[in-house]
């Protein structure tokens, strides 16, 4: 399963004829059994292109090229299984050769080379992402739209330029590997229709709007991630979150109006940090609480100790 971005990313974009033309256009596989990155990878090319039996097929191919690096069977049992394992998840190597037969490089986001992907990840054309066996994708429609495929979610997820880099920092806080893709994508019938696609008629859903139609795990996950931090600052940090996104919406979508929101870059770059802060600040009040406890406790040891050791003098 995978943790859903914070409430201020999810968006309700089925709001126009178009936008539900476009969106019902993507090519987007559900999860099923543990074939994650059979679906990730279906969906990044947007077609029924990759069954289980062509990753087992490289598997294989990848296990004979090893065995022949070891001077004996019994060298190679050793490492024998390291590109599957008894679940069907397949190696980082089994889905680097599948990519390469297609024409793209998988290079991960904290290599030097793709250094420009990770301070400007909009200029990219997809993302993989994997964290504990799952895979999902990140990709690009047309010039600039851009949908979170993940087969757990019930249906495409648009993600807006400017909080893209957000969204991926996320993933990486969370524990995810982040891999940028490079190469020659075929084309598409969602990329014909991005162009029709107006992100500023998406809709911010918040959490008890958007968690009914999540699977258990998904609302789980969701629940955890955005807990009520509770204070007095709570509700301006939300409207500056919600504030941000439908400038970036408005930036993405259509040319200034007049009554455009604006807002300085130093505002958005806070808000920002105001919702990467807010899992690690009740992560840092849990740990605290932990060692308070564990302090207090330590001290009744030591009283109770003290006590005893006075009782027993004559």
């Amino acid at each position: 399963t995978t943790l859903s971005p914070s409430p201020f990313l999810t968006m309700n974009c089925n709001t126009t004829p178009n936008n539900k033309k476009f969106l019902s256009s993507i090519y987007h596989e559900k999860q099923r059994s543990a074939f994650c990155a059979t679906h990730a990878f279906n969906n990044l090319f947007q077609s029924n292109l990759f069954s289980e039996f062509d990753f087992a097929a490289i598997a294989e191919q990848l296990d004979k090229k090893e065995q022949e690096l070891f001077s004996s069977e019994e060298d190679f049992a050793k490492v024998r299984g390291n590109n599957v394992d008894p679940h069907g998840n397949f190696s980082i190597q089994v889905l680097s050769s599948a990519l390469e037969g297609q024409g793209v490089t998988i290079t991960h986001l904290m290599k030097p080379e793709v250094r420009a992907y990770r301070e400007h990840p909009e200029s990219a054309q997809a993302f993989l992402c994997n964290h504990a066996s799952h895979w999902l994708t990140l990709r690009k429609f047309g010039s600039k739209h851009w949908m979170n495929l993940d087969s757990t979610l019930k249906e495409p997820q648009f993600i807006s330029p400017t909080f893209l880099g957000l969204f991926i920092e996320q993933l990486i806080q969370e524990g995810y590997s982040v891999f940028a893709l490079q190469g020659s994508f075929p084309g598409c019938e969602a990329d014909q229709l991005a162009s029709i696609f107006d992100s500023s008629q998406c809709i911010p859903v918040k959490k008890e709007e958007n968690t009914a139609d999540l699977d258990p795990d998904m609302q789980i996950a969701l629940s955890l991630s955005q807990q009520d931090q509770g204070g007095s600052g709570q509700q301006s940090e939300e409207e500056m979150l919600q504030r941000a996104l439908r400038i970036s919406l408005q930036e993405s979508s259509r040319e200034p109006q007049d009554n455009d929101i604006v807002v300085d870059d130093d505002e958005l770059t806070r808000a920002i940090s105001l919702s990467l802060q807010s899992n690690q600040s009740s992560t840092t009040a849990q740990e605290n609480n932990s060692t308070h406890e564990k302090n207090c406790e330590d001290e009744d040891e030591d009283l109770k100790l003290a006590i005893a050791m006075s009782m027993s003098q004559p």
